[in-house]
């Protein structure tokens, strides 16, 4: 029944409910509330599609919301999506993205361990450098998940995408 309610939804409603997602998933509040009328379409969304417990997302929506963002919060939520440089805010945007598309992809173990801490140190001539965070990781990810995270990012990409990884410092 619920995929029919979701097949009915409009773009602006789906696009809202990716977006509440993505900031739940950070440990922050939706930037536009859920309305109470959808609170329960959105929590079986976020559960099918997200596979965010509904259980907690629940609670986490009942939270009061914040009038105004702490400015840790703030400062977290700024780096994640602007940065004042618009290629370096695609690249980030687009890692996130494919970070959630992975995280739906994998056991919680093996995405918290390997690719949640990672971010995007560079990107030109469609190729992603990633930091990998330790030499370690970078082997780990080289030799067992690349395929998986270029694929996963050429498709949020919407075109052939390769990804390097490297260490802090090593960008270039």
């Amino acid at each position: 029944m619920e995929f029919v309610a979701f097949a009915r939804m409009d773009d602006a409603t789906w696009t809202l409910f990716e977006t509440a997602t993505a900031a739940l998933r950070e440990g922050l509040p939706p930037p536009t509330p859920i309305v109470p009328d959808l609170v329960e379409t959105f929590v079986n969304w976020a559960d099918i599609y997200a596979n965010l417990e509904p259980t907690e997302t629940r609670y986490l929506l009942a939270q009061p919301y914040p009038t105004q963002l702490t400015p840790q919060v703030e400062a977290e939520f700024q780096s994640v999506v602007e940065t004042g440089d618009p290629t370096r805010d695609l690249a980030r945007n687009l890692w996130r993205d494919t970070l959630a598309h992975l995280q739906r992809q994998m056991t919680k173990q093996t995405f918290d361990t390997w690719l949640k801490p990672t971010e995007v140190l560079d990107y030109r001539d469609r190729e992603f450098v990633i930091d990998a965070k330790s030499a370690f990781a970078k082997d780990w990810l080289e030799n067992r998940l690349i395929k998986t995270i270029e694929a996963a990012l050429s498709s949020v990409a919407g075109e052939p995408t390769r990804v390097r990884f490297a260490l802090p410092g090593q960008a270039g």
